[in-house]
């Protein structure tokens, strides 16, 4: 007896303590973990389309919550990394479809005048050679643009800013415009205080130009232009506005996405917009800012807007 009493305290006291931890096993531990569980297989299966949620407010509670914050942090870099190879595939199509006409176009032309140089009349060569400078400008123009996106960092989309003046951005755009279009009118309007904003100021100076050119080129009007800055709480808006024959439904719905803008089919149809909106769009969206297209009641308006610093450091 007195060996028997000695061992079923430590027999019961053990069989007790496994049956408290197979109890709280069962009710703490066995619900999270197979959620936790479940969670690693299907992250190591690369399926994020799920969420975790243990309503106890214990230390598996917060294990679980945890889990889930991770799994959310998880899927955003995957949705953002998503974006950004559809944006880069974007752009590559870009590129891919607006390089060939300008090309196309130079050894047509060379070719023609190399062959029949002696049958055609100085009015026709000139066309030709015409023709030629055109589409060597129009292939410059995209060599600079592709430039501007190797300044974007990699697949990151990411790039380095510093704060710039707005005025003084915008005039080293028009200088630069004015040498390839001197006869352009454009009406600049800029508000008088002193804007500084972070930017890349190449990039933004390509922006401008490209929305500007675009509308000289495209908008079938020979009425002026207007440039129109404006200084909200948030952001500064950029607007470029042309008095044409403005954009057709068609090309609003998918305006960034497709290979050209204009309407008509005159021998400038040839130059789209598609290279030149889709750099635009890939810079202001690595600014973090917006880009759009829309009709007014006498042509097309283009605004991009760029944030302030202050309003970046909120959202950081």
């Amino acid at each position: 007896l007195t060996v028997l009493s000695i061992l079923c305290f430590p027999l019961c006291y053990g069989g007790g303590a496994a049956l408290c931890a197979a109890l709280f096993y069962r009710r703490k531990l066995k619900g999270p973990i197979a959620l936790l569980d479940m969670a690693s297989r299907k992250i190591a299966e690369k399926d994020l389309d799920f969420a975790i949620h243990w309503d106890r407010r214990d230390e598996m509670g917060a294990l679980c919550a945890s889990f889930e914050e991770m799994r959310r942090a998880l899927w955003e870099n995957n949705r953002v990394m998503w974006r950004q190879m559809e944006e880069r595939k974007r752009l590559n199509a870009a590129f891919a479809h607006d390089l060939r006409t300008p090309l196309t176009g130079i050894i047509g032309n060379s070719s023609l005048f190399l062959e029949s140089q002696n049958d055609l009349s100085s009015t026709e060569q000139r066309t030709i050679m015409t023709n030629i400078y055109e589409d060597s400008n129009w292939l410059l123009n995209m060599v600079e643009n592709l430039l501007s996106v190797t300044r974007i960092q990699g697949d990151s989309l990411s790039i380095n800013t510093t704060e710039e003046p707005v005025e003084e951005v915008v005039g080293e755009a028009l200088e630069k415009l004015k040498k390839r279009y001197p006869d352009a009118a454009i009406r600049v309007k800029i508000p008088e205080e002193f804007l500084m904003i972070p930017m890349d100021a190449v990039l933004i100076e390509q922006v401008t130009i490209n929305l500007l050119e675009n509308a000289i080129v495209h908008s079938g009007s020979i009425l002026p232009i207007d440039f129109i800055v404006e200084d909200h709480p948030e952001h500064v808006s950029f607007i470029v506005r042309d008095y044409g024959k403005g954009l057709s439904e068609e090309k609003l719905q998918n305006l960034f996405e497709t290979g050209t803008y204009n309407n008509s089919r005159s021998s400038d149809s040839r130059k789209g917009m598609g290279i030149g909106l889709s750099i635009c769009k890939t810079i202001i969206t690595a600014h973090h800012g917006t880009l759009s297209g829309r009709n007014h009641a006498d042509g097309a308006e283009f605004c991009f807007t760029l944030p302030k610093a202050e309003a970046l450091a909120s959202e950081k």
